[in-house]
C-alpha cells in the first residue's frame, strides 16, 4: 500500500519568517506566543455550576535567542538607542509551506519589557531572549 498525504505538508520552522518593527529577522532560535482567558464556573441553584464566566484575555510572547547583530538596526532606529523606548508595533509572523498558502500572525502593539545582553566564555553567537507584551494575537 502506498503511503499518501492526507492533509500535505505540513509547516515546519524552514517555513517561519518575521518581521519585526519593519526589520526581517532571520537570527533568532524560537518564537513564543501563547494567549489565556481566566474562566470559571459560576453557581446557582443546586450543587451544579448554572453559567461560565470569562475574564481578560492576556498573551505571554517572547522572542528565543535572537541574534544580537539582529538588534542593532532595531536599536539604531530607537530613541536614545533603547528599546525599551520604541512605540508599540505590530510584529507579522509568516508562514509559507510548499503549499503555497500564506498564513500571517499578527501580534499587535507589540514592545519589548527588557533590553537585555548575555555573553559567557565559549559563546560561538551572542543571543538573548526577550520578552514583549501585545495587545492581541491576529490570526488570517
Amino acid at each position: 500500500m502506498a503511503n499518501i498525504l492526507i492533509l500535505g505538508v505540513n509547516y515546519s520552522w524552514g517555513d517561519l519568517s518575521l518581521i519585526m518593527f519593519g526589520v526581517p529577522i532571520s537570527g533568532f532560535g524560537g518564537i513564543e506566543v501563547k494567549s489565556s482567558q481566566v474562566k470559571t464556573n459560576e453557581p446557582g441553584a443546586g450543587n451544579e455550576a448554572v453559567s461560565r464566566g470569562r475574564g481578560l484575555i492576556t498573551y505571554d510572547c517572547s522572542i528565543k535567542g535572537l541574534f544580537l547583530d539582529e538588534l542593532r538596526p532595531i536599536r539604531a532606529a530607537a530613541p536614545n538607542g533603547s528599546l525599551l523606548q520604541i512605540a508599540p508595533q505590530n510584529i507579522k509572523l509568516l508562514l509559507v509551506s510548499t503549499n503555497g498558502i500564506p498564513v500571517i500572525i499578527t501580534l499587535k502593539n507589540a514592545e519589548f519589557l527588557e533590553d537585555p545582553f548575555s555573553a559567557t566564555v565559549g559563546d560561538t553567537k551572542l543571543v538573548v531572549d526577550i520578552p514583549l507584551i501585545i495587545s492581541g494575537i491576529d490570526y488570517r
